[in-house]
């Protein structure tokens, strides 16, 4: 599983090293995971929400609060994930070798069907919700 995650991680770093994130590609690829993570946890939330009828707030947020302070927020939630996750996949471990390339094209587009997929669960889980508050 671990390495299936890493060959992802490599394609995704692979797909960053180009362009205009050709200067960061290991920032996009932690940020990358750092939001598959977060839709999981919505996914989540979600699911206890419709079939435990928990409602569970995805991220506390005081209500009437400046935008700015929102963004501060959702940075200081966000950031122990992103810490964690660069010391899990290191840069070291996720750069890859020229003859890995051929390898690592498919990877990516691997990853990007499976965040599609997991933000349609999203949007079904939403619409069940909705029409369960109904």
């Amino acid at each position: 599983m671990k390495k299936a995650i890493l060959n992802a991680l490599r394609g995704l770093f692979f797909y960053y090293s180009s362009g205009g994130t050709a200067g960061i590609p290991y920032f996009s690829t932690i940020c990358v995971l750092t939001l598959a993570i977060i839709i999981h946890f919505v996914q989540f939330t979600l699911a206890l929400y419709r079939f435990a009828h928990i409602d569970v707030p995805f991220f506390a947020m005081p209500e009437g609060i400046h935008k700015g302070y929102k963004y501060l927020l959702m940075a200081v939630y966000l950031a122990p994930i992103f810490f964690i996750l660069t010391r899990i996949f290191p840069e070291r471990k996720i750069k890859f070798k020229r003859h890995e390339l051929e390898e690592l094209r498919s990877y990516r587009y691997y990853f990007f069907v499976y965040l599609a997929v997991n933000v349609l669960i999203i949007v079904l889980l939403v619409a069940d919700r909705m029409v369960i508050r109904k």
